[in-house]
């Protein structure tokens, strides 16, 4: 990929070049300069790390090598200043509050220093802020097969997608050994919903995998209680989205297996949250991280739990977004087609307010 990164600046100083008899020819001075800043052209390549370098066009090799260290520092400047995307993995650890994660998040760069050098053979190379040693963090906490068990046994690590088959597994044995004690009591209070608390993907659950679990989730319930709540999809959707896009979004989810689908918008640093809640029993969540070398890939980071510290979190982040909600859509469940019609329709905030029990010590 290439295309001509000098600004004004690139095109200054070669004005004060041509001034000063550094650039001469045939031509005049002000079409040599249009000519050689038409001349100039990045080209770079990503590591797996995220690491960029830049190489600038053979042409930069006419510039006398007074100019040509101008050029190239005035290129590290204006790629250094280019905007990236946003990576919140630093505010998903804070919001749960995971010892785990924490460990192996990197220190960000330092305020002042740049994030583009000129380097010793002429190339450019570019610092993207690595959030993660994700190497370290796949090998020491994945290195098991089961992921890490931490938190006196009460979480344990995840690594990939929550409907993947072997977390599908982790996480159905989790909910049943939460579930015990509750089998055992009979006045336990149980959730009424279940809230599973999709990211900002166009591409998540587009699969018969999403409905397996969901399943699953159901199953477990119903085996150990003897019934099973409606389980909820919280999707994110733009205040401006075209209602018929809105539609085909919550069909889609509701064939995936939900009982309901509430949508409404996301705050920027939540948009690669995502979290299962059985409110007071059991829970999961994970960040969608971006790998740093291709945007469009993203490596779901995060946990399973009963710790009662991070569901209460976790209570307070979902009912956090469904405050934002602005649309629900559901079946009913009556045996005419009338009975079962599609539903789309404002959201009722106020029906979610029993999760404030959840959310407090």
């Amino acid at each position: 990929m290439s295309g001509a990164i000098l600004d004004q600046r690139i095109h200054n100083e070669l004005k004060a070049a041509a001034s000063d008899g550094i650039v001469s020819g045939r031509l005049p001075a002000s079409q040599q300069i249009d000519q050689q800043t038409r001349l100039f052209h990045e080209t770079f390549g990503v590591d797996i790390e995220g690491n960029v370098e830049f190489e600038i066009d053979a042409q930069l090799e006419l510039l006398p090598e007074s100019l040509r260290s101008q050029v190239r520092t005035l290129t590290a400047d204006q790629i250094a200043s280019l905007s990236t995307r946003a990576d919140h993995l630093r505010a998903f650890v804070e919001r749960f509050d995971d010892e785990l994660l924490l460990r192996y998040l990197i220190a960000p760069v330092a305020n002042g220093e740049k994030g583009a050098l000129v380097k010793t053979d002429g190339r450019i190379g570019l610092r993207k802020d690595l959030v993660i040693d994700f190497g370290r963090y796949v090998h020491d906490v994945h290195g098991l097969e089961n992921g890490e068990v931490y938190e006196n046994g009460k979480s344990q690590a995840l690594l990939g997608a929550l409907y993947m088959p072997k977390n599908q597994s982790r996480l159905l044995d989790g909910l049943r050994k939460a579930l015990s004690p509750l089998k055992k009591n009979i006045d336990a209070e149980l959730p009424t919903a279940i809230f599973w608390v999709i990211p900002d993907s166009e591409l998540w659950g587009r699969t018969s995998l999403v409905r397996d679990l969901i399943n699953g989730i159901r199953a477990a319930l119903k085996d150990s209680l003897g019934s099973s709540p409606e389980i909820i999809a919280v999707a994110p959707c733009p205040q401006d989205e075209p209602r018929d896009r809105l539609i085909k979004r919550a069909r889609h989810l509701l064939d995936a297996g939900f009982s309901r689908v509430i949508l409404g918008p996301y705050q920027p640093k939540h948009e690669c949250f995502e979290v299962l809640l059985i409110p007071g029993v059991f829970g999961a969540a994970t960040y969608q991280w971006v790998v740093p070398s291709a945007d469009r890939y993203n490596v779901p980071l995060g946990f399973l739990t009963q710790s009662r510290a991070k569901l209460q979190r976790m209570a307070g982040f979902t009912q956090s977004t469904l405050a934002a909600s602005l649309h629900a859509a559901g079946r009913g469940n009556g045996n005419t087609p009338d009975e079962r019609r599609f539903r789309f329709e404002d959201a009722a905030v106020a029906e979610f307010v029993f999760l404030d029990r959840y959310i407090a010590p």
